[in-house]
């Protein structure tokens, strides 16, 4: 077991990804899109990289809208911002 996994690095990349970068998602290929870890037997696997990505995109799904409610909400409670020099706007 003293071999390194790059398993934190590849959730990070490819499930973390806020670029909105078109051109990387075409020209890269998905770490997520296979059916085992990396340097990783499938006696030590709990969930695959595939099951990993249909349960990220599922949490997603099932928080965006409570995410976007509570910021609405901060927004109704806080309509001003301040600016770099510290005046007030809307």
């Amino acid at each position: 077991d003293g071999d390194k996994d790059n398993i934190e690095k590849t959730l990070a990349v490819a499930l973390l990804d806020t670029s909105g970068n078109p051109i990387r998602s075409i020209t890269a290929a998905d770490p997520l899109a296979t059916s085992s870890w990396e340097k990783i037997p499938s006696s030590k696997t709990l969930i695959t990289p595939v099951q990993c990505k249909s349960l990220w995109r599922q949490f997603k799904m099932e928080t965006e809208y409570s995410v976007s409610q509570a910021i609405s909400a901060q927004v109704q409670c806080f309509p001003f911002k301040r600016d770099f020099e510290g005046s007030f706007y809307r």
